[in-house]
């Protein structure tokens, strides 16, 4: 039986920085469209639009700060402070990133409202200063939150970060998959013999635990020992980025062999022309792009690393190799080149592993029940 709240809907507030393409910005918009709106009314705080206008239910309340004063911090606290305070929510859920998430916290503790505060995965041994501090800072709103919640395995986060989820009644909570098969107006290159060749692809940010590098590399090999084989690689990234990848497929004089084909929302009508999907991440949070290929019956390979293995077995519904090891991704992608029973067999075995995650009520329920918790939870006296 549901808690009694105010205006009879219980008002859950999110707070994010952007309504765009990334993980976190989905599985928000999973939770907001399907939530039972007779019981639950829901809102969203963020600064920016993104490049694309969201799919968002009308009845969602969207409140922008459109003065984003990144440099006076006041001004900024301040904005969501008002923002918070004048929509009453019943619950904060706070998001990403940090700097809307730990200002949001304080004003939830100060105005004495329960708050769920998500963890995206840490990045450990990056080297780089800002990640540390960033993966540090959100402890703040841990610490403040009166329950966690991840959509992955705690085991390799920080020690003091595993303590907090403990204390804190932690529950994780998968991601659903969203797939949107729409047309497609991208005309692919002609291919010499297609079907002959073993067309892979590749979909994913252009950034370092990505490893897309290790995969031209793997491409380069392959090609010298003669194997028919074109990468499609579908992403983005920053300028220079974008200039060291290319700059690798020139070194090995693979143009004719990998082809850039930016970010495509469309992607997944495209990728049904592959024989295979690869995935050669370092880290991962919740690996959606593998699930969601899976969900479409295409064939992954992908890196072994704690995040991944949690999810599937090797050779039953997905194939592993081992993690940033250049000669294991080549000899994979040879046996998987010569067994195409195995490929069919992975394919159908990850499909129907993944339909379950397809239904968005698994995930909604779960945060439905978790917001019906923390409110009881916080009216206990």
């Amino acid at each position: 039986m549901g808690v009694k709240f105010k205006n009879n809907k219980l008002r859950v507030l999110h707070v994010i920085a952007a309504l765009e393409r990334g993980g976190a910005e989905r599985q928000l918009q999973i939770i907001v469209n399907n939530a039972d709106r007779s019981v639950y009314k829901m809102g969203i705080l963020f600064i920016s639009y993104g490049s694309e206008i969201p799919n968002i239910r009308d009845d969602i309340d969207l409140l922008q700060i459109k003065d984003y004063y990144k440099i006076n911090l006041f001004r900024h606290w301040d904005s969501i402070r008002q923002s918070i305070v004048s929509w009453q929510p019943d619950i904060l859920h706070l998001w990403l990133p940090e700097i809307m998430t730990i200002p949001s916290a304080i004003v939830g503790k100060l105005y004495s409202i329960p708050i769920l505060s998500a963890q995206r995965r840490s990045i450990n041994n990056s080297g780089s200063m800002y990640q540390w501090i960033r993966d540090r800072s959100r402890y703040i709103q841990h610490v403040l939150a009166d329950r966690l919640v991840t959509n992955f395995d705690t085991i390799n986060e920080p020690l003091f970060y595993r303590i907090l989820f403990h204390r804190k009644k932690g529950i994780t909570i998968p991601n659903s998959i969203e797939l949107k098969l729409t047309s497609s107006n991208l005309v692919f290159p002609d291919l010499l013999d297609e079907q002959k060749i073993f067309k892979l692809w590749f979909t994913g940010r252009f950034v370092k635990q990505k490893c897309l590098p290790l995969l031209i590399e793997a491409i380069g090999i392959l090609k010298k020992e003669n194997y028919p084989v074109v990468l499609f690689v579908c992403g983005h990234g920053s300028e220079r980025e974008t200039l060291i990848l290319k700059k690798l497929v020139e070194k090995h004089k693979l143009e004719d062999s990998i082809i850039f084909l930016g970010y495509r929302k469309d992607w997944h009508i495209l990728v049904k022309k592959a024989d295979l999907l690869v995935l050669p991440s370092i880290r991962e949070g919740m690996p959606n792009v593998m699930l969601e290929a899976m969900a479409l019956g295409i064939p992954v390979l992908v890196s072994d690393i704690s995040e991944i293995k949690a999810l599937v077995e090797h050779k039953k519904n997905a194939y592993l190799f081992h993690v940033n090891r250049l000669d294991s991704l080549v000899n994979s992608l040879k046996e998987l080149y010569s067994l195409g029973e195995l490929r069919k067999y992975i394919a159908q075995n990850g499909q129907e592993f993944v339909q379950q995650l397809v239904n968005h009520r698994n995930m909604v329920s779960s945060y439905e029940n978790l917001y019906q918790e923390l409110l009881m939870s916080k009216k206990k006296p």
